[in-house]
């Protein structure tokens, strides 16, 4: 397959896909997780099990001064997979997680993200 046919192809596949959080958040089911860990500590945590596992480009900044933090989480340039925004509870943290429809599997991801966070 030529340059040009596999770039059709990449463009057909990633049409009608969110590329920024307010799209994703939007088109996906909201799934909540708590953790006993302070939202930094949990979103690192979040972070490693989607690289460690899929090998995803994963940012996580923080969000707010309240403490609250993002994870986005990317399989290259333009397509979000999934975006979570972490935030300070009483006995830890509360992540708010959005996983692409468009992903097969996303009920799986989304649980993987959180395991052990």
């Amino acid at each position: 397959m030529n340059a040009k046919a596999v770039a059709a192809l990449t463009l057909l596949l990633l049409t009608g896909c969110a590329t920024t959080p307010p799209e994703l958040v939007q088109e996906a089911k909201a799934q909540t997780y708590t953790s006993k860990q302070e939202p930094e500590f949990a979103a690192g945590c979040m972070a490693r099990n989607l690289e460690n596992k899929y090998g995803f480009v994963v940012i996580v900044r923080r969000l707010d001064k309240a403490g609250a933090y993002q994870v986005i989480v990317r399989s290259g340039p333009g397509f979000l997979l999934a975006y979570s925004v972490v935030e300070p509870q009483d006995s830890g943290s509360k992540a708010t997680l959005w996983v692409s429809t468009h992903i097969r599997d996303h009920e799986q991801l989304a649980a993987t993200t959180a395991k052990g966070c």
